[in-house]
């Protein structure tokens, strides 16, 4: 019978520092570099080029964790470790990216709402899926 996990108590850790998220996303992906020429018959060719995983998460703005203090201190430009947690965190699967730079971090305010933030990340170096 399949196991499906579900995201509702899921979180993100940026260092040592527990986010509460209402959402994330990651998308591991690598280049493709053009390597067609004459003799590939009018097709194209290509190699696998650098890799990189970019994603985002949604926060609420928490005054017990401001987001843009130091931690997590998510302010664009700033070099973090992330863990994106799937699923129930006791279960200890994650996204691990060691080196991500924050590169937007868009704050909304609106009349009948909460303050929302969507951090959006891009990896430095190696990152590790969940397995």
């Amino acid at each position: 019978m399949a196991t499906f996990l579900s995201g509702k108590i899921g979180k993100v850790t940026v260092g040592s520092t527990d986010i509460n998220v209402v959402g994330w996303q990651a998308t591991p992906e690598i280049a493709s570099l053009d390597a067609s020429h004459s003799g590939s018959a009018g097709y194209m060719t290509n190699v696998a080029g650098l890799a990189k995983c970019n994603g985002q998460f949604e926060l609420n703005y928490d005054t017990d964790v401001p987001p843009f203090a130091n931690p997590p201190n998510l302010n664009p430009g700033q070099i973090v470790a992330l863990k994106l947690y799937v699923g129930d965190p006791a279960s200890n699967k994650f996204v691990s990216i060691p080196t991500a730079r924050i590169i937007q971090m868009p704050v909304v305010s609106e009349v009948a709402g909460i303050v929302k933030l969507t951090c959006q990340f891009e990896s430095m170096g190696a990152y590790t899926l969940p397995t």
